[in-house]
């Protein structure tokens, strides 16, 4: 336990010691904001003749505004909190700390159970704050008395064990290799939206839980139901509804009343499972985890930190004198201008397309026959157009510090050259993709759909340099635009679209919207190159 605790503290105290953890606090408390004012609520939902929906909400006193501070809690833990934390493993090895861990009597259970508490740690952190804006927030905005207890309880018993649980899936995701990648990123995104509907198609009715799998939800959206139900019939008797609507919803609602009793006693084995099922998959995550061996990780380094300073010698190595030195002579630069932005260009172009697996060309070949050959079904083609270059995207901005030829590059005259050209070989994916899919017809015989072509291929790419070079990690990014791309192009809410297939699809206004914010990320991105140069 004494190792395990050194190993969670030393990661939790480098992790708060970061100076981001301020914004993410601060946008925490702004979630605590939006719970208390209605901005993000939680609506009981039943068909009626028509096509039309009854909705019920419960009045915001505390115990309300507790159930939805900690269902708030859990939604970000799962979309967010992942991303936050699966880098654990991956700070030691930048900071070749994982040499030294390797040669250390720690194992590895104890090595990732504390590298697994601090990552609910630093999530259960987050969700607390979150908490904590919630009741000073409610003395405000909120209805009868703040009840510190009734408004944490949802908190603690939603949100901390999902903190602990995801803490366990990111840390299990590191230890994979072919996982701890975009790729992973990507399909642990969509793999938890397709959950979601595994968790509430049918698997309650009538107040209870009907199916086995509602009782592996990892939000609270069940146990919340099942409280909450006799209320809402006290004022809908002939209420028949699933588990309730949650987010940003702007309709006419009755209200009810909920005093925040009727747990099920379910719940509370029920939380503290997931807990238990975070411990379980970061044991399992031992049968993976490869102790920070260069040849497994694919690193390519082929000389550790260590070795340049303990190097391995046989018991029966001899030990020379080394070689009198001789007088070497150096050619003297005269130039530091590496030829010009075409062979920088030429020299990203290379880089980047090097490294992509064979079956992402295959992906991009099938996206422009796709289009070719059924030019009359290009939106979901355009989706996929949207989404793949992701896997190039997300390097940008990050490459350079992430295999340490900063200094190299801010010691040279081309430090925004080489920016720009890693900003033109995004660009020309995207324009390639995405103009692939919605057809030279389209572009060159509609205003609206070309506008749009060019807002995607400035605000994208220019979105992921701008994120990257600012966060210096590719996460960020990948988290930021698969949810725009999931709300906007893929849902259709208008202020997230930034492109269009058709003419009224896309207004021109949203249009220019995004064109300047995307040259607005652009210039972003040369500031803090510039700031990064003094």
């Amino acid at each position: 336990m004494r190792q395990i605790y050194h190993v969670a503290r030393a990661d939790f105290l480098q992790r708060v010691r970061s100076s981001r953890l301020i914004a993410l606090l601060a946008f925490v408390i702004y979630l605590g904001y939006l719970v208390n004012t209605g901005e993000i609520d939680l609506v009981f939902q039943q068909s009626v003749a028509g096509g039309a929906l009854n909705n019920y909400r419960g009045v915001n006193n505390a115990a309300w505004i507790g159930a939805k501070a900690g269902l708030t809690g859990s939604f970000f833990v799962v979309f967010v909190g992942f991303y936050l934390v699966k880098n654990s493993l991956y700070r030691d090895r930048s900071t070749e700390v994982s040499e030294l861990l390797a040669s250390m009597p720690i194992s590895n259970p104890r090595y990732l159970l504390g590298k697994w508490l601090s990552n609910g740690a630093y999530l259960g952190l987050i969700v607390s704050v979150l908490g904590l804006s919630a009741v000073v927030v409610h003395v405000v905005h909120g209805v009868g008395p703040t009840n510190p207890i009734k408004l944490l309880l949802p908190v603690v018993l939603l949100a901390i064990p999902t903190a602990f649980f995801i803490g366990g899936v990111a840390l299990l995701v590191e230890t994979v290799e072919p996982l701890n990648n975009t790729a992973g990123n990507i399909l642990y995104f969509f793999g938890t939206l397709a959950l979601m509907n595994v968790f509430y198609t049918g698997t309650v009715a009538n107040g209870v839980v009907s199916g086995i799998t509602g009782y592996f939800d990892p939000f609270g959206y069940t146990p919340i139901y099942v409280a909450m139900y006799d209320s809402v019939l006290s004022i809908a008797p002939n209420y028949t509804g699933g588990v309730p609507a949650f987010g940003p919803i702007y309709v006419e609602q009755t209200i009810f009343t909920w005093s925040g009793g009727g747990w099920p006693l379910w719940v509370y084995p029920q939380r503290a499972g997931m807990i238990v099922a975070g411990v379980s998959l970061t044991v399992f995550g031992t049968l993976t985890f490869n102790r920070f061996d260069p040849s497994k990780t694919g690193s390519g380094r082929t000389t550790s930190l260590l070795r340049r300073l303990l190097p391995e010698r046989s018991s029966t190595e001899s030990v020379t004198e080394p070689p009198a030195p001789t007088e070497v002579t150096l050619t003297p630069v005269k130039t530091r201008t590496g030829s010009g932005l075409f062979r920088i260009l030429l020299g990203e172009f290379r880089m980047t397309l090097s490294k992509l697996p064979w079956w992402w060309y295959l992906g991009a070949v099938g996206i422009i026959a796709s289009s070719l050959i059924r030019p009359q079904n290009r939106g979901p083609i355009l989706l996929i157009a949207l989404i793949w270059p992701i896997f190039v995207l997300s390097s940008m901005g990050v490459r350079a510090q992430r295999h340490r030829m900063e200094p190299l590059i801010f010691s040279s005259n081309s430090a925004y050259t080489q920016l720009f050209a890693e900003w033109i070989v995004g660009v020309t994916i995207i324009a390639v993709l995405v103009g692939s899919s919605i057809g030279l017809t389209a572009l060159l015989t509609s205003t609206p759909v070309l506008l749009g072509y060019v807002a995607a291929i400035l605000f994208v790419p220019s979105l992921a340099l701008s994120v990257g070079i600012w966060s210096g990690r590719s996460e960020l990014f990948e988290v930021l635009y698969l949810v725009i791309w999931f709300v906007g192009p893929a849902n259709g809410l208008k202020p997230v679209v930034f492109t269009a297939t058709e003419a009224t699809a896309l207004s021109t206004v949203s249009v220019i919207v995004y064109i300047c914010l995307g040259l607005c990320l652009f210039v972003a991105s040369f500031v803090h190159r510039s700031r990064q140069m003094v």
